[in-house]
């Protein structure tokens, strides 16, 4: 039985394992009975929300997240270890707000900037948060593909200088 069952808007994972979560995920793929709108029937099909807190195993947003067709807001916070959104990101196809605060990994991804991650998120992001990047000296270039972004918000860059672009 899947460890967060029909769970339709919100969950928070704090100072935990992303495996409890992944095996949510992949146990609509297990079942002996295959349909083909699996989507539909995932335990996490209908999450709308989804904050990560101080994990220390998340590196990279894996594939998996493809069975979060509903994600709206995704929030990440204190992933040291997190290193890069792809390519689990690519597959947010109802993503608006995305939020990133204090993931010391991501630095070199920006810095790097490939469009590529930017572009999948084109005519749908409409917030994006980054905050606490103390190597951005400027926001990642990509960031021009995003036509439909409303709201760019409190960008911290070099040592806690804060921009604020409304």
């Amino acid at each position: 039985m899947p460890l967060y069952p029909h769970l339709e808007e919100r969950l928070i994972l704090k100072n935990t394992s992303m495996k409890p979560f992944q095996q949510t995920i992949e146990s609509s793929n297990n079942g002996l009975l295959q349909i083909p709108t699996a989507s539909s029937f995932s335990p996490l099909s209908k999450l709308t929300t989804l904050e990560i807190y101080k994990n220390e195993d998340l590196e990279c947003l894996p594939d998996w997240f493809k069975s979060l067709t509903s994600l709206k807001r995704l929030w990440i916070r204190d992933c040291s270890k997190l290193k890069d959104l792809r390519p689990g990101i690519q597959h947010l196809s109802s993503l608006r707000e995305l939020d990133i605060e204090n993931c010391k990994g991501l630095e070199e991804m920006f810095l790097n900037d490939d469009a590529i991650m930017w572009k999948a998120l084109n005519e749908r992001l409409h917030t994006l948060r980054l905050d606490w990047f103390h190597k951005l000296e400027a926001l990642p270039q990509g960031i021009q593909h995003l036509t439909s972004l409303t709201q760019l918000d409190r960008l911290n860059i070099k040592q806690g200088r804060t921009c604020i672009l409304v």
